[in-house]
């Protein structure tokens, strides 16, 4: 049974200790000056899908621990006859980024309701219902499926429909001021090799008709027809959150009684390939195999020999406390350039452009690997840098704000437009620390690892380098009485390999004007506060947080200080920082 949730006086910021509330962070340094977004979050309660995922749980702590709102509603569905407050407590509150958290921070101030984004109303029962559409101010949509290999019908379900159900329920919500959409940079895959605008690139189709159309299908028929139907996508992930956003401009704007048209307090926040954390909660942390971290893990313990990547190309990596950070900042930025269906009355809609000037094109080089050497690379980094604003009048830039009335504000959370890192840099890295500290499930020699684009080379390579290691320790598995796993491991590891070689083989450049505005616009101690400034970032320094990260919460091994290893690997990650 979820919790029921009240319909009448909600938990105020004046029932629990200071270091709960907000007002820890509302605390100003004489020489900053005070936060503007934790006394927003503290005005208002919030609805959270996704909280089970990765970025969600990272965003509660954040919010709990930081901006102190009202009371903060997370849907959680029904899953494997686990209750929503059973899954919750196993996923959520045993996650050791809460072992801080005292009981009462989650007795009065979370509310976990039964529900599902892909069923109307969000699957929320009457009272439930009553209470979030009463109290919410701030939605954070974060629900998705982010496997890349999804049934196209159940990708659609979440990740497209989900969003027009989300948005219908806002239309509902009486106190509503903010609404952001976690939507993936990769919406605009077919732009590869390219730069990619803030902005909804907005196809002339009806996403019900298409939504309608593949899910009358049977599953069987459905999933034949996948390759067919999502070209030029390369996967139904990216493909079903595109018609995701298209949903976006088709159900934001609605008709009140009245006639009145009103539009959601809407806007997209588009991270990259979302990283270990750069701070918080911890430096390094990460719960999830899925993505980079998983193929690093295999690289470490020497199981992964090959990859399909181009090493030269950009790899648009970001931490995930940047990640949660812009999204709050975003959600408080939006009461000021978005119209509101709200309680705060309406203001134009808008899409902001930069106003930040460029560093000059020394001072851009320096964040760039000294290997890469890729042609178009260069070409179009150097193109991108050329066109940039560079104007610093801000009160003129916000009459243009005022002035755009028909888009939905979208920020790239990115990193390859401004301080690009490579493949190269993160495989060089990777190896040398991995090597300096061996993992104790190490398995073979010191890790190494071959990037190459050739599909044949590589899979060559892995029946040579994966499959055949791996055939021999399950020989040895299977004498001393153990169940045989390890092909099946590396055959695992080759499809995880192949879903990841169209973003391995291909770059972009997204284009974060938007998101440098909302940082230029942000208080000094908002900040320090919710840091995610991505041109400040050190690679070197950032990629020794990484694959710490990796050894502490993924391998679960202690980190050991550099001096207390002796070995002769300890020059080679002093070597690998200084080519960075």
């Amino acid at each position: 049974m979820d919790q029921p949730a009240p319909s009448h006086s909600p938990i105020t910021p004046s029932t629990l200790p200071t270091e709960w509330d907000g007002l820890s962070a509302l605390d100003p340094k004489p020489e900053i000056g005070p936060s503007v977004i934790v006394p927003f979050f503290r005005q208002h309660a919030v609805l959270l899908t996704g909280v089970t995922g990765y970025v969600g749980k990272v965003l509660l702590w954040k919010l709990l621990k930081t901006c102190g709102p009202r009371v903060v509603y997370v849907i959680i569905r029904e899953k494997r006859n686990q209750s929503p407050q059973e899954r919750f407590d196993k996923e959520v509150l045993k996650s050791p980024i809460f072992k801080e958290f005292p009981d009462y921070v989650w007795r009065e101030r979370v509310r976990v309701v039964h529900g599902d984004v892909i069923e109307k109303d969000l699957g929320l029962s009457a009272e439930n219902k009553l209470a979030v559409t009463n109290e919410v101010g701030i939605i954070l949509h974060g629900a998705a499926t982010t496997k890349f290999n999804e049934h196209i019908k159940i990708a659609l379900k979440i990740n497209t429909v989900g969003v027009r159900n989300v948005l219908r329920l806002a239309r509902e919500c009486k106190q509503l001021v903010s609404l952001v959409h976690v939507s993936t940079a990769y919406v605009n895959y077919p732009a590869k090799n390219g730069e990619v605008q803030e902005a909804i690139y907005s196809k002339s189709y009806d996403v019900g008709s298409i939504v309608k159309r593949i899910l009358q299908m049977d599953d069987n028929e459905a999933e034949a027809k996948t390759p067919s139907l999502i070209t030029p996508y390369p996967n139904t992930y990216s493909y079903t959150k595109h018609l995701g956003e298209n949903v976006l401009l088709q159900e934001r704007r609605y008709s009140c009684d009245g006639g009145v048209v009103k539009t959601l307090p809407l806007c997209v926040v588009r991270p990259t390939i979302i990283v270990p954390a750069m701070k918080e909660p911890f430096p390094g942390w990460v719960d999830t195999m899925i993505g980079p971290a998983g193929l690093s893990v295999a690289g470490a313990l020497g199981f992964l020999r090959f990859v399909r990547a181009d090493p030269n190309y950009i790899v648009d990596f970001i931490p995930v406390d940047y990640v949660c950070n812009a999204i709050l900042a975003s959600a408080w930025y939006n009461t000021l350039t978005v119209p509101s269906s709200g309680p705060t009355g309406a203001v134009p809609s808008v899409v902001p452009h930069s106003t930040r000037g460029v560093e000059s094109a020394e001072d851009e080089s320096e964040t760039t690997d000294e290997n890469t050497t890729n042609s178009a690379e260069s070409k179009t980094l150097t193109r991108l840098q050329s066109s940039r604003l560079s104007t610093d009048d801000k009160s003129a830039h916000h009459q243009l704000m005022l002035a755009t009335t028909d888009v939905v504000p979208i920020y790239h959370i990115a990193t390859s437009a401004i301080n690009p890192t490579t493949w190269r840099s993160l495989n060089k890295f990777a190896a040398a620390y991995f090597r300096l500290y061996r993992s104790k499930h190490s398995m073979g020699p010191d890790p190494w690892n071959v990037m190459t684009t050739s599909k044949p080379v590589f899979e060559t390579a892995h029946m040579l380098l994966h499959v055949f290691p791996a055939s021999l320790m399950d020989a040895k598995l299977i004498l001393s009485g153990k169940k045989a796993k390890m092909v099946k491991m590396s055959q695992r590891l080759y499809g995880a390999v192949d879903q990841l070689s169209p973003f391995t083989l291909n770059y972009w450049l997204f284009v974060a004007e938007n998101t440098a505005q909302l940082w230029d616009e942000l208080e000094e101690r908002d900040r320090q506060l919710f840091p995610f400034d991505v041109s400040s970032i050190k690679w070197p320094a950032y990629y020794m947080t990484y694959c710490e990260g990796l050894r502490r919460y993924l391998l679960k091994e202690e980190h050991l200080p550099l001096t207390a290893i002796k070995t002769n690997h300890a020059a080679s990650l002093t070597n690998a920082a200084a080519a960075l």
